[in-house]
């Protein structure tokens, strides 16, 4: 685990393990991410944005589809889930959808939840990732206009 403070931002850096599976039958499987995590204003939202995969007509049609915006480039490149459609709209805008299909760091899932955001990628933690991601976070949270956490 790393902590620490960039640019007046306290964020931590850790590994994260769970398995699936039943380890009796050698089905378990291990998974392992560097989750990233700063804090954000206090709020109640959950908004969860990560690259669209193969599965993710499978799970549109398994009535798992996700929210959709505006730009049909971002909602091919990007799967959306939110607890406050208002709060998506307004993390979401036009500017930002355009830098998210520009940078490539927004390869990177992003999650909102309890006044934290996270962002992971699927290995142990490398020290050498975490200023990055924390920089990339840091990036996020500035383009997020002030009303978007406001409670609605």
């Amino acid at each position: 685990m790393i902590r620490g403070v960039i640019e007046g931002a306290p964020f931590v850096s850790f590994t994260y393990t769970y398995r699936t599976g039943d380890s009796s039958e050698n089905s378990e499987v291990t998974y392992t991410a560097m989750v990233t995590c700063v804090r954000t204003p206090p709020s109640p939202n959950m908004l969860v944005v990560t690259p669209e995969g193969a599965l993710s007509g499978l799970k549109e049609a398994m009535g798992l589809g996700d929210l959709k915006l505006e730009s049909e480039d971002f909602n091919r490149r990007f799967h959306i889930r939110t607890n406050n459609n208002r709060f998506a709209y307004d993390v979401l805008n036009p500017s930002t959808m355009h830098r998210m299909l520009t940078d490539r760091r927004f390869q990177l899932p992003m999650r909102f939840d309890n006044s934290n955001l996270f962002t992971w990628r699927w290995e142990a933690l490398r020290p050498e990732w975490v200023e990055p991601h924390v920089r990339h976070l840091i990036d996020i949270l500035r383009a997020v206009p002030e009303y978007a956490w406001e409670r609605r």
